[in-house]
């Protein structure tokens, strides 16, 4: 039997709880991070009974949302192998520093100087770059730049 879809039905590919269900799992999870096996699945069994009222309503959602797995077992695999590895704090990402672009003088002393310098290792031919054009070492945008353009012309 061919299934077709109504053009104003969504297709749903994940099924998502609520954010309650998902506090209350992650709590659990929580709790019982360091538990082995054995002892995970006992208490996951007992706190199944506990909030019975609560998974039953969340059952209830997902079925009529078009879930055709087990709701139980799609809780106890969040909590176990989801929530339990998830951090307690949001990580928060770093801020990008802002791109400090090479003037093309330089662009093109480096390029001139590597295309002379092209069969030496990149640190010998960077060091030379350096004391040809009175560069100090330590600066991290120009070695940069020197050494992939030294090894963009290796692979040619």
């Amino acid at each position: 039997m061919e299934t077709v879809f109504r053009a104003d039905e969504i297709q749903i590919f994940r099924y998502k709880f609520t954010p309650e269900c998902m506090q209350q799992i992650f709590e659990f999870s929580k709790i019982h991070q360091y538990d082995d096996r054995e002892t995970f699945k006992e208490a996951w069994t007992d706190w199944l009974e506990e909030n019975a009222d609560a998974v039953s309503a969340e059952t209830e959602r997902l079925v009529n949302a078009g879930y055709l797995g087990d709701v139980s077992n799609k809780m106890f695999k969040s909590a176990r192998y989801y929530f339990r590895k998830k951090p307690n704090v949001k990580i928060v990402p770093k801020e990008r520093t802002s791109y400090i672009k090479i003037d093309g003088a330089m662009a093109a002393n480096i390029e001139e100087h590597v295309r002379m310098h092209v069969r030496e290792k990149p640190s010998a031919a960077y060091l030379n770059f350096c004391e040809s054009y009175s560069i100090g070492e330590d600066d991290p945008k120009i070695k940069k730049a020197y050494k992939n353009k030294h090894c963009i012309e290796k692979g040619k």
